[in-house]
């Protein structure tokens, strides 16, 4: 049976245009393991997102987000929280931090916490929370405030393929979401699945 998912009525964003009108699927392609190229379509197989990476190219393994047109929209850095949990931070074109998201804790690393940022840069924060529904986190539902608002689900995992994409993610998000906040996530959970297969 599908997780119920619930219609935001105060979206948390991270972007501006991309809020979910009505349940949406989509579907992001890793096709390399160090994400050197990554596409994110909608259930009808059209592109929505691009994202690149020039790995080795800094510490942090930072990579840029784009929609359809070619227009950044954020880019994505690793990080360290008190040098013991990793971390992932979103930032916006302009360098400003928008969320950031971090291990709940060392023996839970499968738990994700997520702080996004106010618009206006005042120091507010929203919190929300991705659970695994299984043990090998397959399956991850994305709680905000209470509330269930997706559901993320790995599809394929093509460790020892040359000629596969590397993991198949797709998400069923309700309406009132913001679908760039969603490809963060997703992005984030891909790498902990990249990292332990290498």
């Amino acid at each position: 049976m599908d997780t119920i998912l619930e219609t935001q009525s105060s979206p948390i964003a991270i972007t501006k245009g991309f809020i979910t009108k009505a349940e949406t699927y989509i579907a992001m392609h890793c096709h390399d393991k160090i994400f050197k190229r990554v596409t994110v379509l909608d259930e009808t197989g059209k592109k929505l997102f691009t994202v690149e990476s020039k790995p080795f190219a800094s510490w942090s393994w930072r990579r840029t987000i784009k929609d359809i047109s070619g227009i950044h929209i954020f880019d994505l850095r690793e990080g360290m929280d008190n040098a013991i949990r990793h971390k992932w931070i979103a930032e916006s074109p302009s360098g400003r931090e928008i969320c950031s998201v971090r291990h709940a804790s060392l023996l839970k690393r499968l738990i994700l916490d997520v702080a996004v940022k106010d618009e206006e840069g005042k120091g507010n924060e929203s919190m929300v929370r991705i659970i695994p529904t299984d043990q090998g986190g397959i399956t991850m539902l994305v709680n905000i405030e209470g509330t269930t608002a997706a559901e993320i689900r790995m599809t394929e995992s093509n460790v020892h393929s040359t000629d596969r994409d590397r993991s198949v993610w797709r998400a069923r998000v309700a309406s009132g979401v913001d679908l760039v906040f969603i490809v963060a996530i997703m992005l984030c959970r891909a790498e902990i699945l990249h990292a332990w297969k290498k």
